[in-house]
């Protein structure tokens, strides 16, 4: 990303500032200028990821890096839209080495620490109540209260959870496909990358009518979903996020 030379880059009509790119590893080592690529991902089915893709020239790999059975953290912010975000990470494993006589080329992957708390700690365990209150007792057990869960909607459907000793991330992937709200629409359990680490609980009632983010010129941006109706044999369907209205 250091050798993009614009110094803002649009898409969509949102604005990121590229000169604000800084990424940093462990407690502060900054790598900005090792970086030739990065890709962070999100989406309403699970947690923000991404890989960065290194060119290594002051052999920090082998310094630095490799000498470490730890999961190194790294942490990736800029300005979009005014607003700065920052997302941490764990790098996750290094794939593509290709060593040259003078320097290496890797890419690392990035898994959110909520995922990998998430994946790693296993419940054997009953919980009761209703889904939104079950996945929340879940998360704050497994990721500590530090953790920000944010819980949008409430959840209708309730019940007796027994977890078969799994891992926590598949046991609140069971509750969030049970859930539903009032209006007997599904759960979505996400990470978006301009929340600073948040992860959020809501329905797709909720997300079809809220607005997600104010733009720079003021307007707000809204996400429109078809959701059927009352009385539509259909009605379990959760449809499609595909319009964007602003």
């Amino acid at each position: 990303c250091n050798k993009i030379s614009t110094a803002f880059y649009k898409s969509n009509g949102f604005i990121m500032n590229v000169e604000s790119l800084k990424v940093t590893v462990m407690d502060g080592i900054d790598i900005t200028n090792l970086c030739t690529n990065i890709t962070l991902f999100e989406s309403i089915n699970g947690y923000v990821k991404g890989s960065v893709q290194v060119l290594d020239g002051i052999n920090f790999y082998d310094e630095v890096f490799g000498i470490l059975d730890d999961l190194w953290t790294i942490q990736i912010s800029f300005v979009y839209e005014e607003k700065e975000c920052t997302n941490d990470f764990f790098i996750n494993g290094v794939h593509n080495m290709k060593i040259k006589k003078s320097e290496k080329e890797y890419v690392m992957n990035l898994i959110s620490p909520v995922e990998q708390a998430l994946k790693l700690y296993k419940l054997n365990e009953v919980y009761s109540g209703t889904s939104h209150e079950i996945v929340g007792n879940i998360f704050t057990e497994c990721t500590g209260p530090a953790s920000k869960l944010i819980i949008n909607t409430p959840a209708i459907s309730k019940g007796k959870y027994i977890v078969p000793n799994i891992s926590a991330r598949q046991a609140i992937a069971n509750v969030v496909n049970a859930a539903i709200d009032a209006d007997n629409t599904g759960f979505y359990f996400f990470q978006r990358l301009f929340e600073d680490g948040v992860t959020r609980l809501m329905s797709l009632r909720f997300m079809a009518t809220n607005f997600f983010l104010r733009a720079s010129d003021g307007n707000k941006i809204k996400i429109y979903n078809y959701i059927p109706k009352a009385g539509n044999p259909h009605i379990n369907n959760q449809g499609s996020c595909n319009t964007f209205i602003q």
